[in-house]
């Protein structure tokens, strides 16, 4: 769920503390995707993580959180 002028999403590395990102939907408005904003942020974080955790605020449905290995992606 995000207007025009974008949302947030609560992003997790690993055990670490919960950061805010801001998120903007395409161009398309389509409602399955998001884009974060804070890229080298993100990355830099990732790349000493096992685990990211990221939540998002869905339409009828409340917060969700997705949960992605990247223990064995290759930078």
């Amino acid at each position: 769920m995000c207007g025009v002028s974008g949302c947030t999403v609560s992003v997790r590395f690993d055990q670490g503390k919960a950061q805010k990102y801001s998120a903007v939907e395409p161009a398309d408005y389509s409602t399955t995707y998001l884009f974060l904003q804070g890229y080298d942020r993100f990355v830099a974080a990732a790349k000493k993580s096992k685990r990211v955790f990221i939540e998002a605020q869905f339409y009828q449905e409340g917060p969700q959180v997705f949960e992605f290995d990247i223990a064995d992606l290759k930078w």
